[in-house]
């Protein structure tokens, strides 16, 4: 399975979490990288994902609303450059 390996806001990853929570019953190990990247405390973190967990986690990911558009946005777009690095 081929993987990808993208930089990421811990605080983009943390928004992907709160859209993505039924990952952690179904996909315990995909939820334990986002939970590790989440809780960096450095500004940016890697995150290593296959092309079937980004496109899980985008299928998820509803439409940006008011109060998260900026974050949500920005997650969507990091993720969908990584997908694209694995196409």
């Amino acid at each position: 399975m081929q993987r990808g390996v993208t930089t990421i806001e811990p605080k983009s990853v943390q928004i992907i979490q709160a859209h993505t929570a039924e990952i952690a019953d179904h996909h315990p190990l995909t939820w334990e990288k986002l939970t590790d990247a989440a809780n960096q405390t450095a500004q940016v973190t890697s995150l290593e994902l296959s092309k079937e967990e980004v496109e899980m986690i985008l299928d998820l990911l509803p439409a940006p609303t008011a109060d998260d558009e900026a974050a949500l946005k920005s997650a969507r777009i990091t993720l969908m450059q990584l997908l694209q690095s694995l196409a």
